[in-house]
């Protein structure tokens, strides 16, 4: 029965990611109708093409997920027992613009003393970072409980990054470009390119640029530049 319903769970999981692909194959759809309204066959072309590339990025990002939770659970577990001992609380939690604006929770290793406040990182008390904060910010190790949110439907290995509710200019900029039309992602062209939340107007461009040009070559790009430790990830550093 457990496996059975383990099954279940993970079927569950994969339509939903295929549900959101939907999303992003209308906005990429949106961006470029305008040129091809007047060319049938490069619109049905076009149309083919997207699906592909959808159908291949969700399957990426759920397998990529599963196995990346299964094979890295003792680094995880090293890791948590790590900021048990640092900071006492090892999970970060912390309500985030999802899919269509709707709220999510955000999953991340602790790297900032428990009763830090709330902000967006480039507000972030540069001193209440920890020792094993700062190796795990440097590293994006801090990041890997975000494949849970990606499993579970959440986000996407690739894609905007999530802003806070607070961040009330950047939420508009990304609005009025139809970035919220797709899900919130680990990483993307913004953070390779080393731009953060400070610059709310050129951060929702970059994220737009980077949804439009959207290819399996740059999904395995970003991923591979991030993972390398390309990018200035946070503004707090310590």
């Amino acid at each position: 029965m457990c496996i059975r319903d383990s099954l279940k769970h993970s079927q569950h999981l994969y339509l939903k990611h295929i549900l959101f692909c939907y999303q992003l194959q209308l906005l990429q759809l949106h961006l470029h109708l305008n040129n091809l309204l007047d060319e049938p066959h490069l619109l049905h072309s076009y149309l083919s093409q997207v699906w592909r590339l959808l159908s291949h990025l969700c399957l990426f990002d759920f397998l990529f997920s599963f196995f990346g939770l299964l094979f890295l659970f003792p680094v995880l577990v090293v890791i948590f027992f790590l900021t048990l001992f640092d900071t006492g609380s090892p999970l970060f939690r912390q309500e985030r613009i999802g899919h269509l604006e709707k709220p999510f929770t955000l999953v991340k290793f602790r790297t900032m003393q428990k009763d830090t406040a709330s902000v967006a990182s480039h507000f972030a008390d540069v001193s209440a970072i920890t020792s094993v904060g700062s190796f795990l910010r440097k590293t994006h190790l801090d990041e890997l409980p975000q494949l849970w949110n990606v499993l579970k439907g959440d986000m996407s290995l690739v894609g905007p990054r999530p802003a806070l509710f607070s961040q009330q200019k950047l939420r508009d900029a990304r609005k009025a470009l139809h970035v919220y039309n797709v899900r919130p992602g680990i990483t993307g062209l913004s953070q390779v390119s080393g731009l953060d939340t400070s610059t709310p107007e050129l951060l929702a461009e970059t994220d737009a640029k980077m949804l439009q040009a959207l290819s399996i070559p740059n999904y395995f790009k970003y991923i591979i530049a991030t993972a390398s430790g390309k990018g200035k990830g946070d503004a707090a550093k310590r």
